[in-house]
């Protein structure tokens, strides 16, 4: 029995080619989102549905050369029909000082329950203390 090399090749990467087609699950649009900024603190990412996984990317810059550092709140929200308390992060740039970058990267699977993911950035002294935060916004919605 004689084995042609090309087809068995061709016929390898057609199976191969299939089945990492049908595992991979189309990810929803990436939505871009920014907060609406405080002096001294700018956060922005994209928020996208993949494998049944909220993500939230993004960053958190310290815009100010003040002795403060900058924080964004990311906050999951759960839906109106679960009691799930909602899950919060807080990547900051403390320690770091003017014009540090903090990326972050944050998901939470869907069957949590999440309703919105909110996010706010403020700007606190080194010991923890607001000095002033921008307004909550919705970066995501069910």
């Amino acid at each position: 029995m004689r084995i042609n090399l090309r087809r068995a090749a061709a016929a390898t990467a057609a199976v191969t080619l299939l089945t990492l087609g049908f595992a991979q699950a189309p990810a929803q649009a990436a939505t871009t989102w920014s907060t609406t900024g405080v002096a001294g603190a700018h956060a922005q990412g994209t928020t996208y549905v993949k494998y049944s996984y909220v993500y939230v990317k993004g960053y958190v810059k310290d815009t100010a050369c003040d002795g403060k550092y900058a924080q964004v709140t990311i906050t999951f929200v759960p839906g109106t029909v679960f009691d799930s308390p909602p899950r919060t992060e807080k990547p900051n740039t403390k320690g770091h000082g003017c014009g540090f970058v903090r990326h972050f990267t944050y998901r939470s699977h869907l069957s949590n329950g999440w309703g919105r993911v909110t996010a706010y950035e403020c700007r606190r002294n080194s010991n923890g203390i607001t000095n002033v935060c921008g307004p909550r916004v919705t970066i995501w919605k069910s």
